[in-house]
């Protein structure tokens, strides 16, 4: 359970808090929150265990932070099974098994996918709940409502990762996470455009205003996020080397090659600023519907990507190489999901046998 308050911070419980080795560094609250009582002229360092919320006071902030600190590692081991035994709801648990097991060996760039899953359905759905009275089928019948596959995907997994260290912890006496139904998202194949329609793109490009980042995505085959957080300093024009800076997996964040086509692109373009595109998330989905109505189709950035995958292994472009360009841990995602067999590359085939 987590106690929310004014100034409240988290840390690993088990792990302490290096500050505390020195009374002149500040030091943080494990659990609980602080604050300055006017009234007393001391400072009051509150902790909620066990639905119990207990008091501590000094004058010094630090030494006031170390008493509540000292309870709550005394205390920490018998959090849990003590609420599981009746009292513990499920979001309170929820809310522990995020701050403590969950966040510390997340990505910052997946902190917002699971928050945001937590806060809109689970937390709304399971509001009332007790952690003992969760059953495999009030899971399945919450899912069932949440219609969008990726999204429960998304939440099938947040819940199974939960229940699954409810379990090992003996909060639950049956294997839910185990019981539940698991989602997988079916990934869609992107579309590689075709001759006409790259045309058609190319002529209603300059009609947008920064439409030079749909250009660049479809040169580099980069991700969104990759154009949106390119910076001029990752241009190196003497190495020939573009720095990509994306999160999505390990081999994200990469180096490409600037072939001259790129070269000439980048020249043409104002480095000078520290962004070489300064667009929102807002203004480029904005732009994006703008360029798709010029072009009377959906301008989708995953067909770009498409896009650029297959012409580059139609110039022969050796798979190892085209991975680690578009990001990918391994080539089999690249040749289901981007590598495409065109009606005209096909027919190019067909007359070298003529």
């Amino acid at each position: 359970m987590i106690l929310r308050g004014y100034n409240s911070l988290i840390v690993n419980p088990l792990k302490g808090t290096s500050s505390e080795k020195g009374d002149d560094m500040p030091i943080k609250l494990i659990k609980g929150s602080i604050r300055y009582r006017e009234d007393l002229k001391v400072f009051e360092a509150r902790v909620c265990i066990n639905y119990k919320t207990r008091s501590f006071y000094d004058k010094n902030k630090n030494d006031c932070i170390k008493k509540a600190n000292a309870y709550y590692r005394a205390n920490y081991k018998k959090i849990y099974i003590e609420d599981s035994k009746d009292k513990m709801k499920f979001v309170d648990w929820l809310d522990t098994w995020f701050e403590v097991y969950k966040k510390p060996s997340l990505k910052k760039s997946s902190l917002p996918t699971i928050q945001s899953a937590i806060k809109k359905h689970i937390k709304p759905f399971f509001e009332k709940e007790t952690l003992k009275n969760i059953t495999a089928l009030k899971i399945d019948t919450f899912l069932n409502t949440l219609g969008n596959s990726r999204r429960k995907e998304t939440v099938s997994t947040i819940l199974g990762d939960c229940l699954s260290t409810a379990y090992r912890k003996e909060l639950i006496k049956k294997p839910l996470h185990q019981q539940m139904t698991k989602y997988k998202h079916e990934r869609q194949e992107g579309h590689c455009l075709t001759e006409g329609e790259e045309e058609i793109l190319f002529e209603n490009l300059p009609k947008v205003q920064n439409s030079e980042i749909i250009y660049f995505v479809y040169l580099t085959g980069c991700r969104r996020h990759g154009a949106l957080n390119l910076l001029s300093q990752d241009i190196d024009f003497e190495n020939k080397t573009i720095h990509i800076r994306e999160t999505k997996t390990k081999t994200s964040d990469r180096y490409i090659a600037i072939t001259p086509r790129i070269e000439q692109f980048l020249q043409s373009l104002d480095l000078s600023k520290e962004k070489v595109f300064d667009l929102s998330d807002r203004q480029f989905k904005k732009m994006i519907n703008e360029i798709s109505n010029l072009c009377k189709f959906r301008v989708h950035l995953k067909d770009l990507r498409t896009t650029f995958a297959t012409r580059a292994r139609e110039k022969g472009v050796a798979a190892e190489v085209l991975k680690k360009w578009l990001g990918h841990k391994n080539y089999n995602v690249t040749e289901k999901y981007y590598v495409k067999i065109t009606d005209d590359f096909e027919k190019k085939q067909i007359e070298l046998l003529d």
